[in-house]
């Protein structure tokens, strides 16, 4: 089977495991549980917990809030471009007063739709 005939949580899995292959110290992944059901989504997080306790760094950048304050230790939220605020989840949460990341996000962006 070729890659292009793979469905596209398929196609981020073999992504990922491309980019994890070789253990490399530091990782760049962009949205990597785009398109994966809950297990796999799951599994992933797991995967990258073991990689973060061996030591290694994983830079990620999501739109999943929950997945941010599940796996980051530290996090940047980012708008048009700009960086408003940086630290870990908890404390961001606890410095303005929320209950979530999401909370956290939405106040420092607004909850107006945007295209």
């Amino acid at each position: 089977m070729r890659d292009d005939q793979l469905s596209g949580g398929q196609q981020q899995r073999l992504s990922i495991a491309c980019a994890l292959v070789h253990d490399p110290e530091l990782v760049f992944l962009d949205e990597p549980t785009t398109g994966l059901d809950p297990q796999a989504r799951r599994n992933l997080w797991d995967l990258l917990r073991g990689i973060n306790a061996e030591g290694r760094t994983v830079v990620l950048t999501t739109h999943y809030m929950d997945e941010a304050e599940a796996l980051c230790d530290r996090v940047a939220v980012m708008d048009h471009g700009k960086v408003l605020r940086v630290g870990p989840p908890a404390e961001l949460i606890r410095e303005l007063g929320v209950t979530s990341l999401e909370d956290v996000f939405l106040q420092l962006t607004g909850r107006e739709y945007r295209e």
